[in-house]
């Protein structure tokens, strides 16, 4: 059934989901007047490929021929146990948006050295949700004016890289979710230049764990 009275849409999930293809899609082709379109989605494959232009075309675009504005964010992890893929490169990923309806796009990816499991991320430039979750080390930097909402579990060195100003421009009222065996790291023990890096952004700060903060850790975050 198709649902012709919708014109918008929003889609916002924070958990990774393995129907992408079998609903999502679906649910999508119905809307055969959407207009405007919003997609904050993880999705978890199975001998398959990322999600790139391509396909975000082929399985949405030509379905809303009335759309007018598509605001993604979109990651998709790959494991290929029973086939051999060769995953796309981020040059590949970034390809696949020339030529069709998309403003910029910005993405990267990261493949294991095995091509048997790897994961990209793409979105629409500028960024424009509040939240910026699952970070991975491929992670290039960049401008988030509208971020409040931080999560990340990646390598601490990366981490580090999010969250220094040279790198990465956040805005204030920011909400990082951490380790604490990683702030510890990227601050030196709370020894590190506080103005160097985007803790005076934050608006709160939750640790991963129970645990028990150091003096040195209270007088480093004294402002929250």
């Amino acid at each position: 059934t198709k649902l012709p009275k919708l014109k918008y849409f929003s889609l916002i999930s924070y958990n990774y989901t393995s129907y992408y293809d079998d609903l999502v899609c679906p649910l999508l082709h119905r809307m055969i007047n959407l207009e405007e379109l919003k997609l904050y989605l993880f999705v978890r494959r199975f001998d398959s490929i990322y999600i790139d232009g391509i396909q975000l075309y082929d399985q949405i675009l030509i379905y809303t021929p009335r759309l007018n504005k598509f605001t993604f964010s979109i990651k998709t992890r790959v494991v290929n146990k029973n086939i051999r893929i060769n995953l796309s490169s981020n040059e590949n990923i970034q390809r696949s948006f020339i030529g069709k309806k998309y403003g910029q796009v910005d993405s990267y990816v990261h493949t294991r050295s095995t091509e048997t499991k790897g994961e990209c991320h793409i979105d629409s430039f500028p960024y424009e949700f509040e939240y910026f979750h699952d970070l991975n080390i491929s992670f290039p930097g960049g401008m988030f004016r509208k971020v409040r909402n931080l999560m990340m579990f990646a390598h601490v060195n990366y981490v580090e890289q999010f969250l220094l100003k040279k790198y990465t421009h956040l805005p204030n009222f920011l909400n990082l979710y951490i380790r604490y065996e990683s702030l510890a790291k990227i601050t030196n023990n709370f020894t590190n230049d506080v103005v160097r890096l985007n803790f005076d952004k934050l608006k709160g700060l939750h640790i991963l764990e129970l645990f028990v903060g150091s003096q040195s850790f209270h007088k480093y975050f004294a402002f929250l």
